[in-house]
C-alpha cells in the first residue's frame, strides 16, 4: 500500500462521507485507513509503500528495487514494500485525517488509534531530514521541494485543530509544535521559494536550496505548484499563485508538452513529449475562469486521449494518442 496514493483513492468518497458506527459504512472505511497508515508510519516514517498487514491474509509482494537500492537504515522488506522519503505522504495521513474529523466530527481514531503518537514520529522524521526529500516519483535536484512542503504545512495546520482537541500534555506539545512547524515551512517558502521570472513576475519555484539556487518548472504529479490552491495552501486569486499558474501552463515550464493530439504538463517520470491528463485535471479544478470554457475545454480534451478505452492514462503522447502508459 502506498501512503499518498491509498489517500488519494479514499478523499474520491469524500461526498458521501458522514457519521457512522456501522462497520459497512464510508466512514468506518476511512477510520480503517487511518488506523492502517498511522502503523505504517510507525514502522518507518522513511518510507512511502508497505506490505499487508498480517490479518489480511493478502501475501507480500516482492520489489526488485530492493536489491538494487541502497536504503540506510535498511529497512525491513516483510513489511516495507518501497522505501523513498515524501514528504506528501506524511501529508496525505494529515490530509485524510482532517478531513474525516471536518466531515464526521468523530474524535474516535484520534484517541483510539493512538494518532498523536503518530504525528509526533512524523515531526521528529522531518526534523531530522530538514527536508530533502522526493517528488511523487522522482528525485529532487535541490533540497527544499515546494509542493510538498506547501502540502505539508498546509495539513500540519488543519491537523493541528484535531491534536487541540486532545486533552493530554503530549498533545498539547505537539500541536505547538506543528503549528511552530508550518509557521516556520511558510515563512522558508515565502522568503526562499519565490523567484521573479522575465514574463511572469513573482513565481514559486518548484525547488530550492535555500542558497540563491532554484529549479523552475512544474511537475503534472500532485502535489504540484499548479495544484497549491487546489490543496488549500493559497487562495486560488493569490497574485503570485496566478503567475505561477500562467507559468506551468506555458513553454517556459521544461516540461510542458504540446502536439496536435493533447497538450499539458508532464514531467521527468515519463520523460520528453508526453502529458499527463492528471495535470489537466487540476488545471479545470483551478480554473477562475467565470465563463466556465477553460475547464470545459481541459475536460474535453482530455476525454479524447483515451483511445477508445473511455479511461485516463497516466501519461499521453501528445503526437499520437495511441502511445500512452496505464490504462487506467
Amino acid at each position: 500500500m502506498w501512503l499518498r496514493d491509498s489517500a488519494n483513492q479514499i478523499l474520491s468518497y469524500l461526498p458521501l462521507l458522514e457519521p457512522s458506527n456501522s462497520p459497512e459504512s464510508i466512514a468506518a472505511l476511512f477510520r480503517g485507513i487511518i488506523n492502517l497508515h498511522s502503523r505504517y508510519i510507525k514502522i518507518t516514517p522513511y518510507c512511502h509503500a508497505f506490505q499487508p498487514p498480517p490479518e489480511s491474509n493478502v501475501s507480500i509482494g516482492t520489489n526488485y528495487a530492493y536489491h538494487r537500492n541502497v536504503v540506510k537504515p535498511p529497512y525491513d522488506a516483510k513489511k516495507t514494500y518501497d522505501c523513498k522519503w515524501e514528504l506528501d505522504s506524511l501529508a496525505s495521513f494529515l490530509q485524510i485525517s482532517s478531513e474525516y474529523y471536518n466531515l464526521t466530527g468523530d474524535m474516535g481514531p484520534f484517541t483510539k488509534y493512538k494518532w498523536a503518537e503518530t504525528v509526533g514520529v512524523i515531526l521528529d522524521s522531518v526534523e531530522a531530514m530538514r527536508t530533502a526529500t522526493y517528488t511523487p516519483e522522482d528525485a529532487t535536484i535541490h533540497q527544499f521541494l515546494i509542493p510538498s512542503n506547501m502540502m505539508f504545512a498546509r495539513y500540519l495546520e488543519a491537523a493541528s485543530s484535531i491534536m487541540a482537541l486532545i486533552d493530554t500534555q503530549e498533545a498539547m506539545n505537539l500541536n505547538t509544535r506543528m503549528r511552530l512547524m508550518a509557521l516556520e515551512i511558510r515563512a522558508g517558502i515565502q522568503k526562499y521559494g519565490i523567484v521573479h521570472h522575465p514574463l511572469f513576475g513573482p513565481v514559486f519555484a518548484y525547488e530550492v536550496d535555500g542558497y540563491n539556487s532554484q529549479n523552475l518548472m512544474d511537475d503534472a504529479n500532485v502535489p504540484s505548484l499548479l495544484s497549491a490552491a487546489m490543496i488549500g495552501y493559497v487562495n486560488p486569486r493569490d497574485e503570485v499563485y496566478l503567475n505561477t499558474r500562467l507559468f506551468a501552463l506555458s513553454q517556459e515550464n521544461p516540461y510542458w508538452m504540446h502536439g496536435h493530439v493533447y497538450r499539458g504538463i508532464g514531467g521527468p517520470h515519463v520523460g520528453p513529449g508526453k502529458a499527463w491528463p492528471l495535470a489537466g485535471i487540476v488545471r479545470a479544478m483551478t480554473s477562475q475562469d467565470a465563463t466556465g470554457d477553460e475547464a470545459r475545454e481541459e475536460i474535453k480534451a482530455i476525454l479524447n486521449t483515451t483511445d477508445g478505452l473511455g479511461l485516463v492514462h497516466e501519461g499521453i503522447n501528445v503526437w499520437d494518442a495511441k502511445d500512452w502508459s496505464r490504462h487506467w
